[in-house]
């Protein structure tokens, strides 16, 4: 944030070590706090003083909201440090939402955008959400988790039970859709705005059929600009960390930064159910073909004491294995970005099913059993909801969009750890992941898209197979997938619920 303004709106911010890396509340203004540094259009924002803000101004100069998180501007390619100007004040909502969308395509990084503008006061998210964000109807208010929304007591009030014990949080599982285990609390869903007006969500994209691509150059286009813009904008001091597995995300990933590898320090976690013996394989052997730097990291786990406040501070909604692996990141962070490789999977028809076809039919029920939910009321209501706003694209679609809102839900995730880094997943931006969405059904079913685009830029990356092992090393591989309870429940589940 720029000068004074940002010192004041830091001092005005309360309970900042309850809180939490980079958490915020936003809330209605006492009409006494009109004239705050931090009280715009008759909204007040508290921020933890990790998170960066800045000021969203208008033609004029004047603020008419802020943008919360890390973000760099890919047309200007420059990180926002300083009030981002947007054509909003003479405008209609429908031009406003034009304004939005054109914003949320130029940024990238780890953000939400507030507006407050008079019949126009509403809260974005970005395609994934990264930058997590609930609301409560009753209270008024927004916030990064429950744990800025509210204090102890009440927090502990309206924790429901049955809810919050629907969840297993013994590996990688989160609430979707937009539950949380608090009574009145929502979850803000990627795709989606929140009416500060009325404290209801809407989505924003996509609000038409998806015009269908011929092949996978869109995309291909997509990733060059997104890589090209986030890595020229860069300062050269800061190390370059890549996760390298066997993969398709990560392989596409390091393709995109072949420019910058010079820069470039992969590394690849090894442990039980962290990575497949595979990855640290064929990961060591990809980075030495391309000649970047690699190293194998026995996996450091958090403590069980650590770990559960690593789930406390995201507002108890997600858990799973970062909430002990983030400790092997710590060591790692100082000076550092990360460039992870979620995001990848819409582009391979991750979430669809052989049988699964345009015109299938989407029930609530099978919705929240692919998104690895609760088959029980809450989580088919909640799966209700959520398909309400997609009568309009087919299956396959919804499928593509369950996996980015629902099933990959991790927004919350940036809150666990107790120390601060910077990461960028380059795959998920608005035009890359649209573009994917548009792809072929069947260059999508043949995962095509990760070849080709290595072909385009890294060839040599290639020569290695993508989570592919041969001979006994595939049977021995094969079987041991085939004994996964956790695996077995997953494709049970979806077959019981079609």
């Amino acid at each position: 944030m720029d000068g004074s303004h940002a010192s004041e709106l830091r001092s005005s911010t309360s309970s900042e070590a309850g809180w939490g890396q980079r958490q915020f509340l936003i809330e209605r203004a006492a009409a006494t706090e009109g004239g705050a540094p931090n009280v715009v259009g008759g909204f007040k924002l508290q921020a933890h003083s990790t998170l960066p803000v800045q000021r969203l101004i208008d033609e004029r100069g004047e603020t008419i909201g802020w943008i919360l998180g890390w973000v760099i501007d890919l047309r200007a390619r420059k990180i926002v440090d300083a009030p981002l100007r947007l054509s909003m004040r003479g405008a209609d909502n429908v031009a406003r939402e034009g304004v939005i969308e054109d914003t949320l395509d130029r940024l990238h990084g780890t953000f939400l955008l507030v507006i407050c503008l008079p019949s126009f006061s509403r809260i974005y998210s970005c395609i994934y959400g990264n930058l997590g964000c609930v609301f409560c109807a009753d209270a008024k208010s927004a916030a990064s988790t429950a744990v800025a929304l509210f204090d102890d007591a009440e927090r502990s009030a309206r924790l429901d039970p049955a809810l919050a014990g629907a969840i297993d949080f013994s590996f990688d599982k989160r609430f979707g859709f937009d539950l949380t285990p608090h009574r009145g609390v929502r979850r803000l869903m990627p795709n989606h705005y929140l009416d500060l007006d009325n404290w209801t969500q809407h989505r924003h994209w996509p609000l038409a059929p998806i015009e269908p691509a011929p092949d996978g150059e869109g995309v291909i286009q997509a990733l060059k600009w997104v890589a090209d813009g986030v890595l020229s904008t860069l300062p050269a001091d800061r190390i370059l960390r890549v996760p390298l597995t066997a993969g398709r995300d990560s392989r596409m990933v390091l393709a995109a930064m072949r420019p910058y590898a010079d820069r470039i320090k992969a590394f690849t976690f090894t442990g039980e159910r962290i990575v497949a013996p595979i990855d640290a394989i064929f990961a060591k052997r990809i980075a030495a073909r391309a000649e970047v730097d690699h190293e194998i990291i026995p996996a450091r786990f958090a403590t069980p004491e650590a770990a559960a406040q690593w789930i406390a501070r995201t507002g108890s909604v997600i858990a799973g294995s970062n909430a002990y692996l983030h400790e092997a990141m710590r060591p790692l962070a100082e000076n550092s970005v990360f460039f992870p490789g979620p995001g990848g999977t819409v582009g391979r028809a991750y979430m669809w099913t052989p049988a699964d076809r345009p015109d299938s039919r989407a029930s609530a029920a099978n919705m929240a059993a692919r998104a690895s939910q609760p088959i029980t009321a809450p989580f088919i209501d909640a799966a209700d909801r959520w398909l309400e706003g997609l009568k309009h694209v087919d299956f396959l679609t919804k499928l593509d969009l369950l996996f980015l809102e629902c099933y990959f839900a991790r927004g919350a995730e940036i809150y666990g750890p107790d120390f601060y880094y910077d990461d960028v997943c380059l795959l998920l931006h608005p035009r890359i992941q649209r573009s994917m969405i548009a792809l072929p059904a069947e260059y999508r079913r043949k995962k095509r898209i990760a070849s080709d685009f290595v072909e385009r830029f890294w060839p040599e990356l290639n020569e290695f197979p993508y989570n592919s092992y041969k001979g006994v090393e595939q049977l021995a591989y094969l079987a041991k997938k085939a004994t996964d309870p956790d695996r077995l429940w997953r494709h049970a589940r979806r077959l019981l619920t079609r």
